[in-house]
């Protein structure tokens, strides 16, 4: 005669009092976890990236105080560029009221990234502005040269889980806060002190002049011939069409030496051309900085990154320029 398995009630009813009994226990870590008496014993939350610039501002931003009106994003010209106390200080004095910003800029992003983490800053945070701190060397084929070991973002769950691919680990990633810190059993420490709390990350010195010849051969690499790549154009147009935060593209101070020796005078005005082009057709305002004439010798830090000096100098012009 053929047998067939079958649950009882009281078998049934065991089941779902286990269930309900690991709910009640996962409630309980995760409602410990979030407790900053218990926090002080336990390892700093992980987002499983294995990158610790990116690991040090998910951190900080964490703990940042809410609401975020705004965010800097970019590679590491956002970083080391934008104070967002100074900027938040010009804004309050041109407009009579606060705003609060914080840097996510993060070394090495492409836009092709920086569309990954605009996504999930908007969707998480709903700031009102974004501001994208974009330099010519992002768009350069050249722009990377360790990409190979770089992490690819879109390997990242806690990201792609707001692309709308859901699995497990990314919604524990991005809802439960035992979650990351068992997370951070797994991954290395970073360091933090070199960051403030807003995500600033100082990058302290003066540029030497003439040019070390490290810098003239990255230089050489970076602008020679230089046509910026056409998925990287692509990816700014995604994030000027984005629909959760008002965008501004500004263009990231470099030194004049660029312009001067290494990126010739019409590939520069046709990716000016271009980059204005695709602002407008989005109604999106698009700041250059070449112009201005507020920057010395002694503002930057390298040709292409500036230094706390020249970093204050042109927060205060951006605290100024928003709107």
């Amino acid at each position: 005669m053929k047998r067939t398995l079958q649950l009882t009630f009281p078998f049934g009813q065991t089941l779902l009092l286990a269930g309900v009994i690991l709910m009640g226990l996962a409630g309980l870590l995760e409602g410990a976890a979030r407790l900053p008496a218990i926090q002080a014993h336990l390892p700093e939350p992980s987002w499983s990236t294995s990158f610790p610039d990116l690991e040090t501002r998910l951190r900080l931003l964490d703990d940042y105080p809410k609401p975020v009106n705004c965010f800097f994003v970019g590679s590491s010209v956002a970083a080391v560029d934008v104070q967002p106390d100074v900027v938040a200080l010009a804004y309050q004095k041109q407009h009579q009221e606060p705003i609060n910003c914080f840097n996510f800029g993060v070394s090495t992003l492409t836009p092709a990234q920086v569309v990954l983490v605009v996504d999930y800053l908007v969707e998480r945070y709903h700031p009102r502005l974004i501001i994208y701190v974009l330099s010519p060397r992002d768009l350069s084929p050249e722009a990377n040269p360790v990409a190979d070991r770089v992490p690819d973002l879109r390997d990242f769950e806690w990201l792609t889980y707001y692309q709308g691919e859901w699995s497990w680990n990314g919604w524990l990633i991005n809802h439960s806060e035992a979650y990351r810190r068992f997370n951070g059993y797994r991954e290395p420490e970073v360091n933090m002190m070199s960051f403030q709390k807003n995500g600033y990350q100082p990058a302290p010195g003066v540029m030497a002049l003439p040019l070390e010849q490290r810098w003239q051969d990255r230089l050489d690499a970076l602008f020679t011939d230089f046509a910026p790549v056409e998925a990287e154009l692509d990816a700014v147009q995604r994030l000027m069409r984005q629909d959760g935060a008002h965008m501004v593209l500004v263009e990231a101070p470099f030194h004049r030496i660029i312009l001067d020796g290494y990126l010739r005078d019409d590939a520069y005005t046709r990716l000016n051309d271009q980059l204005r082009a695709l602002a407008e057709a989005e109604a999106v305002p698009y700041w250059t900085t070449s112009t201005l004439d507020i920057f010395a010798d002694d503002s930057f830090r390298d040709p292409i990154h500036l230094n706390p000096t020249g970093a204050a100098i042109f927060s205060q012009w951006l605290g100024e320029q928003i709107g």
